[in-house]
């Protein structure tokens, strides 16, 4: 059974304010900024982040605007805005139903808060709409958590390739696939990436321009806004009309080569559309020039990443 909360006014107010302020931090995803240093987002500015400064010195710069996720600042407030003002009647019939005797009335299942006695699973995901917010009973205090457009919990995730990546080598390289999908999907489970001594970066990322066939990453690197990384436990929706790049390997030392399989093993090419495939080594002495190579998942990692269709999940705002 789902009911709807129960409390006097003020507190109601107050809970009420709380979550929407939770589910504005929770919509928010993953901010990018327009020029980050931290090229490798391991939380240092050191030799990596200089190369990648370096791999565009001189060229003429205009700072995009701030993302989050996959939209731009000003239109995710607009959005925001829009969802609030959407909220404000709910909230206040759900004022109005508190001049009962405070023991709740039952819920009708048509969006806005609920309180539950079961745990969350996909079975309520189907059944409730985008946006509930849901208070939790199941443990000593209490969870908050909302229902987003997310991996489809109702299907089995996929792994991209096919068959197991093989070890054929090593090189100090970052390693490029640049490509779009003919359908829209969520993204998640960067695979780290086996290199002597250290793991290498597994990143993927939005081109912020239109690929064509001149694309030559010794004359000029595409704007990218990084989505996800390997360290990262969420996930990114991908859809037809952009395009992506998923980058691994590390170039931090002539000493930590990232291992290699000498091609990526076959997936599929009906949803996943290549673009091209680069090799950028370190230094000065090894140019970027087009390759079949691909870094080396770690042990028990050599599937690449994880997706799934869109669909709904529930995430957790509050865990008291």
């Amino acid at each position: 059974m789902s009911y709807l909360l129960g409390l006097k006014p003020r507190p109601m107010r107050r809970f009420v304010a709380l979550m929407m302020c939770a589910v504005s931090l929770g919509a928010a995803g993953q901010i990018t900024y327009p020029y980050n240093p931290d090229g490798n987002a391991d939380s240092l500015i050191s030799v990596p982040d200089i190369q990648d400064f370096l791999s565009v010195y001189g060229n003429s710069f205009a700072p995009n605007e701030i993302m989050i996720g996959d939209s731009t600042l000003s239109s995710w407030v607009l959005s925001l805005s829009q969802t609030v003002s959407h909220q404000s009647a709910t909230i206040d019939s759900l004022f109005n139903l508190l001049n009962t005797d405070g023991q709740g009335q039952e819920a009708t299942g048509q969006g806005g808060f609920y309180q539950i006695g079961s745990e969350l699973d996909c079975e309520s995901a189907m059944q409730m709409p985008l946006g509930t917010v849901v208070f939790n009973d199941q443990n000593a205090n209490g969870s908050l958590h909302v229902l987003t457009p997310g991996p489809d919990c109702n299907s089995e995730p996929l792994q991209l390739f096919e068959t197991e990546q093989a070890s054929n080598g090593s090189a100090v390289s970052y390693f490029y696939w640049f490509f779009q999908v003919t359908d829209s999907i969520y993204v998640f489970d960067l695979p780290d990436i086996e290199a002597y001594g250290i793991d290498a970066t597994s990143r993927l990322g939005k081109v912020n321009s239109a690929l064509d066939g001149s694309l030559d990453l010794n004359v000029e690197y595409p704007p990218i806004s990084w989505l996800l990384s390997d360290a990262s436990s969420s996930h990114v929706l991908l859809v037809p009309e952009n395009y992506y790049v998923w980058r691994t390997g590390a170039t931090s030392s002539y000493n930590y080569p990232t291992y290699y399989s000498s091609s990526m093993p076959p997936f599929d090419e009906s949803l996943f559309v290549t673009h091209s495939n680069w090799e950028d080594g370190w230094g000065s002495n090894n140019p970027a020039s087009p390759s079949t190579k691909w870094g080396l998942g770690v042990e028990g990692q050599r599937f690449g990443f994880s997706y799934a269709p869109v669909g709904k999940v529930w995430q957790t705002l509050i865990d008291w």
